[in-house]
């Protein structure tokens, strides 16, 4: 029987022998891998570039990878080289794909989900990383990064292989896991700044459990603070891009929202702006029905995740005091490890981004900063089903009553995160721009003319046109959009507005609460006739298309 830290017997194991159980290992890598890149392949080629998008592939046809480097480092500083570097080479070699750039998203959302498999399996078994690998792979959270040309993918997955070699090392596996480790850490650091919050957990866990061996921790914070020098370099080198507004400081109960309801957070962006007036045909007839029970399903999500961590804690904690062994020596024993560095791992990052944001006011506490954070969630929830047969049949933790209880339990849990995953697959995200500019390709005469309102929908909707570009007329402000209309209304000739928006009832942002509605009761009052169609997503895109006028007094 498999050994954790030194001497823990895996009673989450699923039953088999040896030669069995590696090929059920192996059967259980490829499903996850699979079910992570199906659920992230699903609209894929109807996303939309969308503004953060669009701050990171806008450069990737530079001349040079040294060029778009450079040119990033004006609009994005805090997206250091390496996620670009991939990027950059994924966009020249496929001839300038975005689909191509999306896909590498989806290969390190596939990989992240091998990792987290055969972490959950160091740590606590096969159920245990059968369920975290799940929930990972259908996480909306994650599904939305796992489709985004932007580095969380990649962040997600070189911080589940620092941690996974952080175990193997930390058990005594051999000095090539602290290598690997410490490379994957060097990445990560130049991949995203704010990925260095994970070291903050790694080396409170070092100094918990290993000052006796002083030299590991001595050298281990000595190589980070060498690596963290040379990224200070890198962020006194910046001329732009840092003048960031000033924040309002958070409410503490948005940590606890962060901990536990970051899975439909970007759900909670689309919800804020759809119409009230959405048709199940926009959004699916199954969609609009989960959507009306979808808060009761997110807060038991959360407080079951909240009850498995106190639970898995608890019960860890109670096992070794029947054991005799807690806090012998001044320390816990091996098999309290693991929750202690998930419970680390998984607090730490949003607390520390929390307090950053308090003592900065910059808008640092953001979910996509601390991405790497939520897996540690899943594997503790995936440490309580595999722990549970054990704790409810001690004498027995291998039978089958026992592993049919974690199967129910690990069914439970995934159970209440399908529901977001159907809404996370099923929702318009960030679909509007595309299918607004499939539109006009489609239906606009090249006599017809455009009027783009708004930077966001001048920039957006022309780089998802593509190429041959379609003119614009370009507004700015509700007055500029009136005047321009007024001018094509008096040229009698039919004309398309595009504008991005969100309903009356969503107040930010400001200048695109209503706005299509108080555009379409201005061409009501011109006398105007027009067909306007909406493309929902986290912010509407609307097409007006005017075919009859009445020239303006």
């Amino acid at each position: 029987m498999r050994m954790i830290h030194g001497g823990v017997h895996n009673h989450g194991a699923l039953p088999g022998d040896r030669g069995r159980f590696a090929l059920l290992d192996g059967c259980l890598v490829v499903f996850l891998a699979g079910l992570a890149i199906a659920l992230r392949g699903i609209h894929l080629s109807e996303q939309s570039v969308w503004y953060d998008e669009y701050i990171t592939i806008r450069f990737a046809d530079a001349p040079s990878l040294i060029a778009c480097l450079r040119e990033q480092l004006q609009w994005d500083w805090h997206m250091v080289p390496v996620y670009h570097i991939f990027e950059y080479y994924a966009y020249q070699w496929s001839s300038g794909s975005v689909m191509a750039v999306r896909g590498l998203s989806v290969l390190f959302a596939a990989g992240s989900a091998i990792v987290i498999y055969l972490l959950g399996r160091r740590l606590y078994g096969a159920w245990a990383g059968a369920v975290a690998g799940a929930l990972f792979a259908m996480s909306p959270f994650h599904i939305f990064h796992g489709q985004e040309i932007r580095p969380y993918s990649l962040v997600t997955l070189l911080a589940m292989l620092s941690v996974y070699c952080f175990v193997r090392a930390t058990a005594g596996d051999g000095k090539r896991w602290w290598v690997l480790h410490t490379a994957a850490n060097l990445a990560l650091l130049w991949t995203h700044l704010l990925a260095a919050i994970i070291l903050a957990p790694l080396g409170l866990y070092l100094l918990l459990f290993s000052m006796r061996r002083w030299r590991r921790v001595f050298f281990w914070g000595l190589a980070h603070v060498f690596f963290l020098m040379f990224i200070a370099i890198w962020i006194h080198s910046l001329q732009g891009g840092m003048d960031s507004p000033k924040a309002p400081p958070p409410p503490f109960k948005a940590l606890w929202g962060d901990w536990f309801h970051r899975d439909p957070v970007y759900l909670h962006w689309v919800f804020g702006s759809l119409p009230l007036d959405k048709t199940p045909e926009e959004i699916g007839s199954l969609v609009h029905r989960i959507l009306m029970v979808q808060p009761r399903y997110e807060n038991v999500l959360a407080w079951s995740f909240a009850a498995a961590c106190a639970i898995l804690l608890i019960g860890s904690f109670a096992q070794c005091r029947m054991a005799g062994t807690f806090l012998s020596n001044g320390r816990p024993p091996p098999s309290f490890h693991p929750a202690l560095l998930l419970l680390l791992l998984f607090s730490m990052p949003s607390a520390i981004l929390f307090a950053l944001t308090w003592a900065t006011r910059l808008e640092l506490f953001q979910a996509r900063f601390s991405a790497y954070s939520s897996p540690a969630l899943y594997l503790m929830a995936g440490g309580f089903v595999a722990n549970l047969g054990a704790w409810l049949f001690p004498a027995r933790p291998g039978s089958f009553i026992a592993h049919s209880i974690r199967a129910m339990a690990a069914a439970g849990i995934v159970a209440l995160m399908g529901v977001q995953t159907v809404l996370g697959v099923g929702l318009p995200i960030r679909q509007g721009y595309l299918a607004a500019a499939r539109t006009l390709r489609a239906e606009k005469h090249e006599t017809e003319k455009l009027v783009a309102h708004g930077l966001y929908t001048q920039w957006l909707l022309a780089y998802n046109l593509g190429e041959p570009p379609i003119p614009a007329i370009e507004t700015h402000g509700f007055d500029g959009l009136c005047q321009a209309t007024d001018a094509l209304l008096q040229s009698e000739e039919p004309f398309w507005v595009a504008l991005t928006a969100v309903p009356p009832h969503c107040p930010s942002p400001p200048d695109m609460s209503g706005l299509a509605e108080r555009y379409a009761a201005y061409l009501t009052e011109r006398g105007a006739r027009f067909d306007m169609r909406r493309f929902l997503g986290m912010q509407n895109v609307h097409l007006f298309h005017v075919t009859a006028f009445r020239v303006p007094s």
